[in-house]
């Protein structure tokens, strides 16, 4: 992404574990034993969300952007250094 005429990096994490424990409190007896393929569905299912939570923030604030209410480096986490092109790293963790 170009701010201010120089491209930047732009870090984005998603963190998964949060969003599964909010699915897991919500399983039939809460906390208590989920059996290995219910954990499965149930850490897939947060892995899609928190996934989309990520995308649907990133269109809020491309629409902000392009409607000229902000600048890109106002609403976005902006790690200079990156001199020939952007790069968007996505990390995945818990």
């Amino acid at each position: 992404m170009r701010v201010s005429g120089n491209d930047v990096l732009v870090d984005m994490p998603v963190r998964i574990g949060p969003v599964y424990q909010i699915f897991k409190s919500r399983t039939e007896g809460g906390y208590q034993y989920v059996d290995a393929k219910r954990e499965a569905a149930l850490r897939a299912k947060a892995e899609r969300v928190a996934w989309r939570q990520l995308l649907r923030w990133v269109q809020a604030q491309n629409a902000t952007i392009e409607t000229d209410m902000v600048q890109a480096g106002e609403v976005l986490s902006v790690v200079s250094g990156v001199r020939r092109r952007c790069v968007v790293r996505m990390a995945i963790g818990d």
